[in-house]
């Protein structure tokens, strides 16, 4: 149904060859998941229309009216087109890149994941010639992970290890396949489709592979962490100095291990533990006796920024013209990216984790197109910047550096890695190093604003744990009793960005508040915190009972209160603003008003929550708050005595512009339950039980 013509010349690095454009009397069009047309270089489903269309299936009526859908684009009655499957995008050239299959599409820990997305990263991979990914199961059901099989080009030199880096830049953790396996070929059917059946077991792979000599255990309590380790990963044998993380671990996985060394060893294995020391040798020698590695030497020096030869800002209040964005793809970074091109004309620069611009353009237009965002000057004045915040200068050239140095007057750094369960080293080249860069950026050939985004959790140590009222200033100066490593690496780059405004960098910090979906539109995150909690509730049909007064602030409001205080351009260097919600809601409420659309929630201690997400933890039920089991304790903590969060400085700048954060009432509950449901982030539940609860 297309042509593509092979140009004479070499292709310039194109990695996949286009799949060219429609034949005469056809048309392909490439619409999102509701049959509407998404922009130029973003991915959507391929349907073909015009005179070339069949009629159907020969005596197959039901894949028919699945396949063979209305053609809502033409003005012939009864006109028909072929849904292909197919994902793709519309180049600038009028050319469609194929971008593989939608219908291969699985649900894994809570959470859709389409396959193709990470065959296409992979693909992508310059040591990679192709690949598939699967979700395999092997000889426990409990243990579905995804795999990857890949075959290396001629040329390629690369490991699992250097995979599994590569996807992380480009992909969220919860789409890193647990295995890699190296093939020479990929089977294929003689329709030259992938043969799914005829690729090797995982476990058969993994029993054949050979252990070094110099990586066997080495004692007694070496081996039973490293036959534990293996267990649980399900593969045949783990070395001492593999790390659990990098052979597939994650968040659920994780408690399986604590749970099941606890019962081999007959002692208690916190996860802590297994964060702090994720390797087969370390963790022996922790639960040996080792002293537990002190972090706060190392906390302490990371909030050093570099040096910085700060000059005075050319025009202090002149209007934004260019801005650079990291986080740009992510949940609050689209609203903040919309927000910017709907209040200010700047050109937004973005960083973006691409092998290409035209690759990274697509994908931010389409971080625009999942949040249900739209903008008609997006394609214009959004400005792929391909790169990465852990490389130092982003990984950008010299003179791709110094032209965005030059260009930018501000910027809005949103980019981090976000993971409760890994320990700070391994956050600390994204959150910690990539906001060093952004520091050095801001003083480099001209002096930048800089607005950082921060969060509240910065704000859960010890020092001001008790305190009735949180005001909007600087940083205590000690990181003791935060709850994560995630909250340490945050409080380590406020530490350095408040350094940085001490010596003159123009710089302001916005901690937010749990940031919950858009007031109107309910779009929010599938993967966070918020939608873990509400769906591992409901899950096990009871939460922590608690008349707390929590923070959930619409994402909308968030990024309209950033950017309004962002254009007002003569904020004190180093201010803070608390970007919360005025309105707190007691989670109580929440409970009822969640009753009320239909999830009878029994309201239970501490004790009675937490044993029954362990008890699905040990049944091997995938419960989506199992990942949160080691900071339960500082859950239920934070819940008993949450401090009001003091907005004086940002109530202030914020008077007169007419912005009012929607409170959390059972009109804005109705709204996310709706897009929960739509996401199947909560099940769906029958119109009896609604009756019932109210």
């Amino acid at each position: 149904m297309t042509s593509w013509r092979c140009p004479g010349a070499p292709l310039g690095g194109r990695r996949i060859v286009p799949i060219g454009k429609p034949i005469a009397d056809t048309r392909i069009h490439v619409l999102d998941h509701h049959g509407e047309p998404v922009p130029v270089g973003v991915a959507g489903e391929l349907y073909i229309a015009g005179r070339n269309v069949g009629r159907g299936y020969l005596g197959r009526a039901g894949l028919t009216a699945d396949r063979y859908v209305p053609d809502p684009f033409s003005g012939t009655p009864g006109a028909r087109m072929y849904r292909t499957g197919d994902r793709g995008c519309l180049l600038p050239s009028g050319d469609i890149e194929y971008l593989g299959r939608v219908d291969h599409q699985i649900k894994l820990r809570g959470v859709r994941i389409e396959l193709g997305e990470i065959e296409d990263a992979l693909d992508r991979h310059p040591a990679v010639q192709n690949s598939v990914v699967v979700l395999a199961a092997g000889r426990d059901d409990r243990r579905r992970r995804l795999v990857a099989y890949w075959v290396a080009r001629p040329s390629g030199n690369v490991d699992a290890t250097e995979l599994r880096a590569a996807l992380r830049e480009r992909l969220p953790e919860y789409m890193i396949p647990s295995e890699f396996l190296e093939l020479p070929a990929i089977p294929l059917l003689a329709s030259g489709k992938v043969n799914r059946a005829a690729l090797p077991s995982p476990d058969a792979m993994a029993a054949r592979a050979r252990l070094p000599t110099d990586d066997a255990p080495r004692s007694e309590l070496q081996a039973v962490v490293a036959a534990t380790f293996a267990r649980v990963l399900g593969t045949a044998r783990v070395g001492v100095d593999d790390d659990f993380f990098e052979l597939g671990g994650h968040s659920l996985l994780v408690t399986r291990l604590a749970l099941e060394l606890t019962r081999v060893l007959a002692r208690d294995v916190p996860l802590g533990a297994i964060l702090q020391a994720p390797t087969v040798a370390r963790l022996a020698a922790l639960l040996g006796g080792d002293p537990v590695e002190d972090l706060s030497a190392t906390i302490l020096a990371d909030v050093t920024p570099p040096p910085l030869d700060i000059m005075p800002l050319e025009d202090p209040l002149a209007p934004m013209r260019a801005a650079f964005i990291t986080g740009a793809t992510g949940f609050v970074g689209a609203f903040l990216v919309n927000e910017l091109l709907r209040r200010t004309d700047a050109v937004l620069h973005c960083l973006v984790r691409a092998s290409s611009v035209s690759e990274g353009k697509r994908r931010l237009l389409e971080a625009q197109v999942r949040h249900g965002l739209s903008h008609p000057s997006a394609a214009s004045r959004i400005v792929a910047v391909p790169g990465h915040l852990d490389r130092t200068r982003f990984g950008l050239d010299d003179a791709g550096y110094e032209s965005l140095a030059t260009a930018v007057d501000t910027i809005f750094h949103s980019g981090a890695a976000v993971n409760f369960i890994r320990p700070y080293a391994g956050l600390r080249p994204v959150n910690v190093l990539g906001t060093r860069e952004i520091l050095a950026l801001a003083a480099h050939r001209r002096t930048k604003h800089l607005h950082h985004l921060s969060t509240i959790a910065v704000l859960a140590g010890a020092p001001l744990r008790g305190k009735p009222v949180v005001f909007e200033e600087p940083l205590d100066p000690r990181p003791d009793g935060l709850p994560n490593s995630y909250a340490q690496s945050k409080w380590v780059v406020e530490r350095m960005v408040q350094e940085a405004a001490r010596r003159g960098l123009p710089a302001t910090i916005y901690r937010l508040g749990q940031v919950v979906g858009h007031s109107v539109s309910g779009v929010a995150q599938t993967a966070d915190f918020v939608a873990h909690f509400l769906q591992g509730c409901v899950q096990i049909g009871s939460t922590l009972g608690s008349d707390a007064e929590i923070d959930l602030v619409p994402v909308d409001h968030v990024a309209q209160a950033i950017v309004t205080i962002a254009s007002r351009r003569d904020g004190e260097a180093g201010a803070v603003y608390h970007i919360v919600n005025p309105h707190p809601v007691r989670w109580s409420t929440v409970v009822e008003l969640l009753r009320q659309r239909g999830y009878p929630l029994l309201e239970t201690s501490f004790a009675g929550f937490h044993g029954a997400i362990v008890a699905d933890a040990r049944a091997g039920r995938d419960n989506p708050l199992t990942p949160y089991l080691a900071m339960m304790q500082d859950v239920r903590d934070a819940m008993a005595k949450i401090p009001r969060f003091d907005r004086a400085r940002t109530r202030a700048a914020l008077e007169g512009s007419g912005l009012v954060c929607r409170p959390i009432d059972a009109d804005l509950v109705r709204t996310l339950v709706a897009f929960y449901l739509e996401k199947a982030v909560l099940p769906a539940v029958a119109a009896s039980q609604r009756q019932l609860a109210t």
